[in-house]
């Protein structure tokens, strides 16, 4: 198998964003998020008690660690962001944020932040319109940290790291709900032009499996 690298990747990259805009866009267009669907999603978020662990690049700017830690709790998510990522590399590099969560958990609070009904399947939500809250975050941390070019990792205890990369289309972020995501316990998961939604792990690299 080819190596991470081959596929366009750059390890010095990660990719996460915030929930906090699909609130608010929920709030301009008037949707109304029944209250069934907030104590789904509140039972799902009940584990996370504790401060969402978010690192970003060391030396980042004040400011732009404020501007995310209020994207994040807006979203109703206690945020502790560090600036404690060291990097390899000099010079000018894209901006990196990192996010320790469950990512099936933050699709979910998109998906009910979106006023979509959430079900009883996550994917499901996802594929129904939640994955426009995977946009919002995306670019709810773009503004934050006032460049276009970065990425964002969500750092899955239970799957493989996702890479989101600043510049993803949309139809990528749809093609999430389509991926098996019991077949990728660990690794790292991330999308190239070139080749669409890469999985790696321990076994090599390739394309992302697909759900039955």
């Amino acid at each position: 198998m080819q190596g991470f690298r081959a596929f366009g990747f750059r390890r010095s990259v990660g990719l996460p964003l915030s929930i906090q805009k699909l609130t608010a866009s929920a709030r301009v267009v008037h949707v109304a998020i029944p209250s069934l669907i907030e104590a789904v999603v509140s039972e799902m978020l009940r584990p996370m008690t504790e401060p969402i662990e978010v690192t970003v690049d060391a030396g980042a700017p004040p400011a732009e660690m404020e501007a995310l830690r209020a994207l994040f709790e807006q979203a109703g998510f206690e945020a502790d962001v560090r600036d404690n990522y060291m990097r390899l590399s000099a010079g000018d590099l894209p901006w990196l944020v990192m996010v320790t969560a469950p990512f099936s958990t933050f699709v979910t609070a998109f998906a009910v932040s979106l006023g979509t009904n959430a079900g009883s399947d996550t994917w499901t939500a996802f594929r129904e319109g939640g994955w426009r809250g995977a946009r919002a975050l995306l670019t709810g941390t773009t503004t934050a940290r006032g460049s276009s070019d970065g990425t964002i990792t969500v750092r899955d205890p239970d799957g493989p790291d996702v890479d989101l990369r600043s510049v993803i289309p949309d139809e990528a972020l749809r093609e999430l709900a389509e991926l098996d995501w019991p077949a990728m316990r660990s690794g790292r998961l991330g999308w190239s032009e070139e080749h669409g939604w890469v999985y790696m792990d321990g076994r090599g690299t390739g394309p992302a499996p697909r759900r039955p």
